[in-house]
């Protein structure tokens, strides 16, 4: 089944899923890999254009035949996107990385997993993330996939990052301001400590 990547936003979902990715792309490590990053252009946050996407690397990558559906017709969509699914197990281990599915809908506006079918092909394998408040991360509960949460940094974690950074541009903290930081809410999230 496919592996869920969950947590908080700006928890560090996509930082991990990227540094995977650098790993990943090496010649040994096998395989090809699709990736598709939710949000990464305008029509980037459509499952229809995922799949298009998809069905169009199949295509090129692995000599997929199949004819490319229209975006407006979901239900051809989903066949062919199946179809080709099945394809590239039958040829190769293929891996689909795709960040952000929470953030994904369809055409009717409407965030859902109903494009990604409950019985993948043994050969394929699926790494996906999603925000813990998310009704896409309801249904793969539902569909018992596995999970690896991003948990929030410890204050531990929280300090060595911040010292880390300011020691790159040769800057200090008294210790008063760094607990300060530290103590924030808002700092359990390495996004938030990148931007400060």
């Amino acid at each position: 089944p496919p592996l869920v990547v969950r947590g908080p936003v700006g928890a560090g979902k996509s930082a991990l899923i990227a540094n995977w990715l650098l790993e990943l792309a090496r010649p040994e490590a096998g395989g090809p890999i699709f990736v598709y990053a939710v949000g990464a252009t305008e029509t980037a946050i459509r499952w229809e254009s995922m799949l298009i996407r998809f069905i169009i690397w199949a295509r090129d990558a692995l000599g997929f035949q199949g004819e490319i559906p229209d975006e407006r017709e979901p239900e051809e969509l989903l066949i062919t996107f199946q179809r080709s699914l099945r394809t590239a197990a039958d040829k190769v281990r293929p891996l689909l990385l795709l960040d952000g599915v929470s953030e994904l809908s369809g055409s009717e506006g409407i965030p859902c997993l109903c494009w990604l079918p409950e019985d993948i092909p043994e050969n394929v394998r699926v790494v996906l993330t999603a925000r813990d408040d998310s009704d896409v991360l309801a249904e793969t509960r539902r569909r018992g996939w596995p999970e690896l949460p991003v948990v929030p940094l410890s204050q531990q974690e929280r300090k060595m990052l911040i010292n880390g950074a300011l020691a790159r541009a040769g800057r200090r903290l008294s210790e008063d301001d760094l607990m300060q930081i530290v103590m924030a809410d808002r700092t359990q999230v390495p996004l938030y400590i990148r931007i400060l």
